[in-house]
Parts: C-alpha cells; structure tokens; sequence
C-alpha cells in the first residue's frame, strides 16, 4: 500500500515482481464513492516516474511502452532473482485484453490499481466474483442448456392451437421457417450482447450500454411487466390441466396454485444450484414421456402430416392471424438466460454456448413432437386436426396420448404437461425477477427491490415480489391479459436488435466471447426480419388487442418520468456491475468476469 515498502523488500532481498496498474486514481474509493454519493471526488492526480521511482531505491524498474510488449515484459521479470517493478499505463481502449489476460494468468507478485493493491497470484478473486451481494456460481453447460430449454420450449404443448388455426402444413413448415427469421436471430445477438456485456440484467444493460438509460428503463420495464403476467399464465395453464382431469373448487384450485407459487418462490431464493436442478428433474419428468409419444407416434400413426396446409378459405396470411402470434411466444424467451449474468461465473462463454445447443434442440422438439401429434389424429380422421386447441373440449397431446397409448400414456402426458407449465414458471421466476432487482441498483426503482439475501446471495426481494403478484393473478382471467403481455414484449425484442447493430458500429473493437460471424451490414439485414415479423404482429390481432398493448406501453414513459423524478437514477460511472468504465476501461468486476479463475 505505500512506497516505503520497496525499501523493505530491497533490504530483505524478497524476489517477486510488483505490477504497477497506472490510471491515476484511487480506483477502490471510487467504487464505493460511486456506489454510495452516485458520483467521485478527489479521487484523481498524477503519478510519478515509476521507473525513476525504483531506480531511487536500487531496484530494477521496466516500464511497458504498448500493450503489445507486456506479455514478454512480464515473463522476463518473473524470470530475474530480485526485486523488479513493472510500471504500465492502461488507459487505452485498446490495452484492456491484455490487463485481464493478466489477471486470468498471473502466478506470482502484486497487482497494484494507482495506490490500491490485489494479490491475485494464485488466489481465487472471490471480491471480484461478487456483483452488488449476489452469489456467483459455477454453472455447468449441460444446466445452462437446461435453463435455456425450459425458457424457450418445456415440451410442445400449446401448438395445438396453431394447428387449427393455421392448417397443419402451414404450422410445420412455420416450426421449421419461422426460427430462422425469428428465434435464430435473437439466439444469435444474445450471445454476442451477453458476451460483451455479461451483466446482472441481461438485456436492460445491454440496452443501457447502447441506447442511454431512458431506453434501457422502457425495455427493463415492459419486459418485466410482460414476465409478471407471463409467469402467472404457467401456473394457470398447469391448474387447467389439473383441474381437468380432477374436478376441484375455485378454493382448492387457489390453495393449489398458491403452493406452487410458494415452493417455487423458495427455492429461487434459495439460488441457481437447487433452481438448476428443479428444472434438470422438470425437464426429465417433460421430455422423457414426451419421446415416448413421439416415437410410438411416428411409427404408428396415418396420414401425410403436412396436407392440407392451409384450412379451407384460408389464404397464407389470413392463416397465419392467431397462428403467428402463439409461434411467436412459443418460440420467445432466448434473451431470459442473460439477465443471470450477474450470477454466473464465466457467463460469457457458459450462456452463447448454451444458446447454441438450444436452439437446434428447441426446433427438433417442436417439429418431432407436432408431427406425431399429427399422425395421431390421423387415426381417427383426417380432419381431426381442425379440432385440435388446448383449454378443453379439443384434441390436444393429452386426448392424443389416450388414442394412441390408452391410460398409461394419457397420464404421463398429462403428468409432462403439467411439469412444461410448472418448469416454465419456475425458470422465468428467476429471470424475470433480475432486471427490476438490477434497474433498483441502478436507481430506478425503489432501493428495497435491490436487497440481496445475506446468506444465499440471491436478490430476494424481487423474486418475493414477482411471487407475490403471481400469486395474485392466477386467479384472474388471462384471456386479455395474455394478448398485452404479447405485444409489450414485442417492444423489448426491437430494442434488442437494434442494439447490437447501435453497439457494433459504437464499440467495434470491444471484446466479445462470441460474435455473430457476419459483417455488420450483413446482420442489419438479418434482424430486420424479426424487427419486421414484430411490428407486423402488432397489427393483425384487432383493434381491442392494439388498444390495449398501447396502454401497457405508455406506463413505460411514465414510470420513468415518475421514478427518475424519485430516485434521480445513476450515472454511467456509478453503475455497479459494469465490466467496463464509461471510458472503455476493464474495471475490476469487468477482469474477473472475463478470465479470472483459481
């Protein structure tokens, strides 16, 4: 901590080499000024000739000139038997990767930030793991696959819907189509926007990094009051299931529904490890029964699954009215993973990865299962399909796996149905509680929504909140509901895209774990078919529908004019969490989140 300690070692003939970080301030009281006044003060000044400085005390003295020259620099002084001090500016945009490749591989001395110091020498940085009091854990690849899965499939139920709506033909050739101009792209510019910016809250700050805090507070906000109602709809559709198959009073169905919110609750409190294997158990209760009807349907089934591919009467687009809209939700969900970055160690590398895997697994689960189901209702008729809709009275994968199977198969499916349901509300529980808890950090939202539990490391009071509500809205009727939680997400998926291509031509040279391998006009072109398929989805559900989303639009703009005039909201510099400074500086946070390890 203070110069006089070269003195010291020189005297004592300690050999290890000491890196000098110069950035000309004191970067440890900055944080917490930041953190606690949302601004710094004296805090900056100028050092000295740090090679001069070791001179003065008789100890070797190395000063790196580029980033460049570091590495062989740094080698060679580990390589000495004395004392050596290695000083090196890194205020250039350009030297940040070779600071955190420091950091990930340094093996002996210090590291000192201006007049600050870090041992990282073979010491698991566990400070720098931690973002505002959340827990980071170390999440497997075949978990986050998991995770991903569940959030943007869980099992195929609720494509009975576009069947009848949209012909069967029409519904396959959309599973297959629909995803490249759809969920692809999103998969895709996730991963490179969590790559370069692997924070707690996903795409509210990805948003912020590129469009300033007004737009990142509107996706923040739509997105989470999308989820509030989303989440809610899970429970409802898994008491519908159980409800019909065992008759039970509106009380018992509360009670139900209140346990499951309850359970769940708990156990996303309790942190990603036991939600991970929640979901792992879910998913196997899902998918295990699911292939069963897949395969036997496949096999034993009749009929050409894709004919006719329109109904009757029905042009392309005309089909595609209310089958579009579920497509679209059902293929939604592929930027939810991001928003635990806060919380995920190595997240830039764990969640691309994941999203990869996912989204040729998602599509093949989807298109299988759609096609037995098909071929299932061949058996009874050839037009069975028409009466194929979820909710009751309709031949949907239940009713099918009666026809197919008898009992047995009737109650796994049954049992898979109501897991997908229940496995869906458990994974957006914990994403969906994120970005409020993040926008509350960043003073946006009242502070107690920014609490993180003391032991578990997980932001409680969101989650509670988020359960709370659910809670609350299982007992209502979705049937309006669910089309303003459609269109408010529209919103958000905008954004997004326009994101990417704000943050490419903003940051061009920033590090990113992934990159969509395309030129960035070549990715202009590309998303503007899901921003085109989004905006054309907000005009062909009714007028009632585009009233009513426009409502839950404007609480955006309000809510922020209401919550800045509060809580004044923070600057770039005071955010917490943020990997990189205004400056394009690596903060601390920022190298341990891209390479440290133990």
């Amino acid at each position: 901590m203070n110069v006089q300690e070269l003195e010291t070692a020189k005297r004592l003939r300690l050999p290890f080499v000491i890196l000098v970080w110069s950035d000309g301030g004191y970067g440890l009281i900055e944080m917490h000024q930041r953190r606690k006044f949302g601004h710094v003060a004296g805090t900056r000044f100028d050092n000295p000739d740090l090679v001069g400085l070791a001179h003065a005390f008789g100890v070797d003295g190395v000063r790196v000139e580029r980033a460049g020259d570091l590495p062989g620099i740094l080698a060679k002084a580990l390589e000495s038997s004395g004392l050596v001090v290695v000083g090196h500016c890194y205020r250039l945009r350009r030297e940040r990767q070779a600071r955190h490749r420091l950091v990930a591989t340094c093996t002996g001395g210090a590291w000192l930030k201006g007049a600050q110091s870090s041992s990282v020498g073979g010491v698991r940085m566990v400070e720098m793991l931690r973002n505002e009091g959340l827990k980071r854990v170390r999440m497997r690849l075949i978990t986050a696959v998991v995770f991903v899965f569940t959030l943007t499939c869980s099992g195929s139920f609720g494509m009975e819907d576009v069947i009848s709506s949209s012909g069967p033909g029409m519904t396959l050739l959309m599973i297959l189509i629909l995803p490249l101009v759809w969920s692809v792209p999103m998969a895709f510019v996730a991963s490179e926007l969590g790559s370069m910016v692997p924070e707690a809250g996903g795409l509210y700050r990805w948003i912020r990094r590129g469009m300033g805090e007004y737009w990142s507070f509107q996706a923040g906000w739509w997105w989470t009051l999308s989820l509030y109602v989303d989440s809610a709809v899970y429970v409802a559709l898994a008491l519908d299931y159980i409800q019909g198959k065992y008759e039970f009073s509106g009380m018992w169905r509360a009670i139900i529904g209140i346990g499951i919110v309850a359970v769940f609750t708990f156990i996303n409190i309790r942190g990603l490890e036991l939600t991970g294997w929640s979901l792992t158990i879910i998913q196997i209760g899902v998918m295990v029964p699911l292939v069963i009807f897949t395969v036997w349907g496949i096999a034993a089934g009749s009929g050409n699954p894709f004919t006719p591919v329109l109904p009757e009467g029905e042009s392309v687009l005309t089909s595609m009215n209310l089958g579009l809209a579920v497509m679209m939700w059902m293929y939604a969900g592929w930027e939810s993973i991001s928003t635990l970055a806060g919380e995920i160690e190595n997240p830039q590398k764990v969640i691309p990865r994941a999203l990869m895997i996912g989204t040729p697994l998602v599509i093949a689960t989807y298109f299988f299962s759609v096609y037995a189901l098909l071929r299932v209702g061949g058996m009874t008729g050839s037009d069975t399909w028409q009466s194929m809709w979820t909710g009751g009275g309709g031949v949907d994968f239940v009713v099918a796996a009666k026809t197919l199977g008898g009992v047995t198969l009737e109650y796994l499916i049954l049992m898979a149905a109501i897991l997908s349901n229940i496995g869906l509300y458990a994974g957006y529980l914990a994403t969906g509680a994120r970005p409020q808890f993040q926008m509350s950090r960043d003073r946006l939202l009242p502070k107690f929504i920014g609490k993180t539990h003391s032991g578990w490391g997980t932001p409680w009071v969101a989650i509670l909140l988020m359960g709370f509500v659910n809670a609350v809205l299982i007992n209502f009727n979705f049937d309006a509901l669910i089309t303003i939680d459609v269109f408010l997400l529209m919103f958000p998926y905008v954004l997004i895209f326009l994101t990417v291509i704000i943050m490419r031509v903003k940051e061009p040279d920033a590090p990113r774990a992934f990159r969509v391998p395309m030129p960035t006009w070549l990715l202009g072109v590309w998303v503007a078919f899901p921003i085109a398929i989004a905006i054309i989805a907000l005009f062909v559900n009714g007028t009632d529908w585009m009233i009513g989303g426009l409502a839950g639009i404007l609480t955006g703009p309000i809510a922020y004019l209401v919550f800045k005039n509060i809580y004044k909201g923070a600057t770039d510099e005071a955010l917490e969490g943020s990997t990189v400074t205004p400056a394009g500086e690596l903060t601390e946070f920022g190298a341990a989140v891209e390479g440290a390890r133990a």
